[in-house]
């Protein structure tokens, strides 16, 4: 529990004599307009007791000077002065003092405003002061309506398993009869959503840490996930659709070395028929999990599998899942292009990026939308206009600077007359993947695995002969190789030439 001594010694200890750099000043800058009335109510309200009316005139000074909180008027020196005019000496203590009476303030505050949107937090914080008190008739009555409102969602996620487990502890260790309380055992359900919680929690997160193995290079400790996915073929995997998705993505990332088609089919079938199952945010997670491994599919020669592609995002647009508080995921916008255009739906790409680009942060906004507008060109080989944008971007993301460095190389492969610069930007671009200690070594080795074929390539047709059928045997039995597509399209052109 946070209190006044606390605060302060943290004030005092470390962040001596400082108001620009403080704490307070932190909290204050996340106010809207609306808040720091809010606030004032707040804290003239009778249920609040302040003891040192000087913070009040503390946030008053502030919110004068606000949102200017780098002004010099902020000094600690010319506060205290505004706070105590009549004291001619510079008292730290005292001013820290009240800046950590005030901060502890703020803090009630936001609690209160995060109670006061979110029900159930409210309606858990109600239980717990109805159990205190012995109000047996309204704290079953409000558990009732807390599990109605859960039960009336059709999203049988974690939050959903956790609810029904804290419920039915708070009724199996209620002191009372239980009268009101339901006929079934108690405790039997939470030993089944204890099961339920602790299964489903598991296969999500992890999930996610090996999604993760698979961007980042480090490996995760991740203890009984191999116990748990033993449990194959029993009735948690058959009865929750829950469980049932996530083991299957488990699956599918465990296999990776294997390969295997069905699982792809399989798993998109589940989600497109569970979709209710989760919340907009979940779904975008599995649908990314879906196109990761279509990906790697696509890679091995499965082309046919862009189209999948094509309508797993499509499903994804629909239902948001790639926003998040309204910002579209860079990372999935650049896909769902690619992917287009990979089926030649050039026009619904523009309109998609037309449409959907004031969504996407604004930072980086116009760096993504020329390199999706790049990557049409690029499809409509109109190879001139793709490093006219790319010469516009200055591209600080990662995933766009290897967009850039691939869009390059491919243009100069098909341009007349640009040899040496298809060569440098072979060696710059082979010598940035090498040196990267972030990517994970499977992306990595498939984008060197396209700069080598594209080189063996150029190499057939600009310099020397070349055995096209090593070339195509090779590619063959090469698994992991970005852009495989555009690969075997330049080969089959040059076996033609």
């Amino acid at each position: 529990m946070l209190t006044f001594r606390n605060t302060l010694y943290v004030f005092l200890i470390l962040k001596p004599f400082l108001m620009h750099k403080s704490k307070l000043l932190d909290y204050l800058k996340t106010f809207e307009k609306s808040e720091w009335r809010e606030l004032r109510k707040y804290l003239e309200s009778g249920f609040v007791k302040i003891k040192d009316v000087k913070v009040l005139d503390l946030l008053e000074i502030i919110r004068k000077i606000q949102p200017d909180f780098e002004s010099p008027r902020l000094a600690k020196e010319k506060v205290y002065k505004k706070l105590f005019p009549n004291e001619r000496t510079f008292n730290a203590k005292r001013i820290l003092s009240v800046m950590s009476i005030l901060c502890l303030h703020i803090e009630n505050f936001f609690l209160f405003k995060n109670l006061a949107r979110n029900e159930e937090l409210r309606g858990r914080a109600l239980l717990d002061e109805f159990k205190e008190r012995n109000l047996d008739k309204a704290f079953f009555s409000l558990l009732k309506a807390m599990d109605q409102e859960v039960k009336s969602s059709m999203v049988r996620d974690v939050n959903y398993y956790r609810f029904q487990l804290d419920k039915n502890i708070q009724i199996n260790a209620h002191p009372s009869t239980l009268k009101e309380a339901p006929s079934e055992s108690s405790l039997e359900y939470v030993l089944e959503y204890l099961d339920l919680y602790y299964v489903s929690a598991k296969l999500k997160y992890s999930t996610e840490v090996l999604n993760r193995q698979t961007i980042v290079n480090k490996e995760f400790s991740n203890r009984f996930l191999n116990d748990i996915v033993k449990w194959e073929g029993q009735a948690i995997f058959k009865e929750e659709v829950y469980c049932q998705i996530y083991f299957w993505v488990l699956k599918m990332m465990q296999e990776k070395d294997q390969i295997n088609k069905g699982y792809y089919y399989h798993l998109k079938e589940l989600v497109f028929q569970h979709i209710s199952v989760f919340t907009s945010h979940e779904l975008g997670d599995l649908i990314v999990y879906l196109v990761n491994y279509g990906t790697i599919l696509c890679r091995q020669g499965h082309l046919e599998l862009y189209q999948d592609q094509f309508e797993v995002y499509q499903l994804g647009i629909a239902n948001k899942a790639f926003e998040e508080n309204g910002i579209f995921e860079n990372g999935a916008f650049q896909n769902i292009v690619t992917v287009a255009c990979f089926l030649r739906e050039y026009k619904w790409a523009a309109g998609f990026i037309d449409m959907y680009s004031v969504h996407l942060m604004g930072e980086n906004r116009e760096n993504t939308v020329l390199i999706n507008k790049a990557t049409i060109r690029f499809f409509q080989k109109r190879y001139v206009e793709v490093l006219e944008l790319l010469i516009a971007g200055h591209f600080v993301l990662l995933y766009h600077k290897l967009m850039e460095r691939r869009l390059r190389l491919q243009c100069y492969f098909e341009l007349e007359g640009y040899e040496n610069v298809f060569y440098d930007t072979v060696n710059s671009f082979s010598t940035f993947l090498r040196r990267n200690k972030v990517m994970s070594a499977a992306n990595k080795e498939a984008l060197l695995n396209f700069i080598w074929f594209a080189k063996k390539i150029f190499d057939a047709k600009n310099v020397y002969q070349y055995d096209t059928h090593l070339l195509r045997e090779k590619l063959e039995q090469t698994k992991g190789i970005a852009y495989r597509r555009w690969i075997l399209e330049k080969l089959e052109e040059l076996e033609e030439y």
